[in-house]
Order: structure tokens, then sequence, then C-alpha cells
């Protein structure tokens, strides 16, 4: 089983540049990660395995938020049906 967060631009927001994207997929390159190419403002989706450590997924967590943050994205969480809040984050995803 995997949980899932979403990275999207905000409403009305232009897609960011491939540069932007391969930054991120460094940050988060020790877990699974889909880069999306349509034009619903879906960028990537990252995926945490129900074995991975939850040292593992609160340090990727906090790279995606730090990164959502300073590139005014977000990070939509499907497990709980809303956005990340990214002033008050936690220290897991909201559903871990």
């Amino acid at each position: 089983m995997s949980y899932d967060l979403i990275v999207r631009t905000k409403p009305g927001e232009a897609r960011p540049s491939a540069d932007i994207l391969d930054e991120l997929e460094t940050q988060v390159s020790n877990v699974q990660w889909l880069e999306l190419s349509d034009e619903s403002g879906d960028l990537a989706v990252v995926s945490f395995s129900a074995r991975d450590p939850d040292e593992l997924v609160a340090s990727v967590y906090q790279k995606l938020v730090t990164f959502a943050s300073k590139r005014s994205l977000r990070i939509h969480d499907p497990q709980v049906g809303s956005d990340v809040d990214l002033d008050r984050p936690g220290v897991h995803p909201p559903g871990w």
C-alpha cells in the first residue's frame, strides 16, 4: 500500500519550468516519484510505501513542504481529501 502526495500549482498559476521540477525530483529521490505532464495543474506524485521508516517519510515530507512553500505550490493529500496546510504542516503527512 502506498501513501501519495500530489504536488500542484495554485489555481491560475503557470506550470513551473522543467529545472524547478528537476530540483524537486532531486530532493525526493529516495522515494517513488512520478512527474505528471497533464494540464490539470498536477505536477508530480510522491509515493511513500507503508514499509518506509517514519524518519524517511518525515524527512522527505519536510523537504516537500519547504519546496512547495518557496515555489508557491501546494501539496494535496488525497488520503484526507485536502491540501496540506503549509503554514502548519506537522512532522508527517496529515493521514500518515
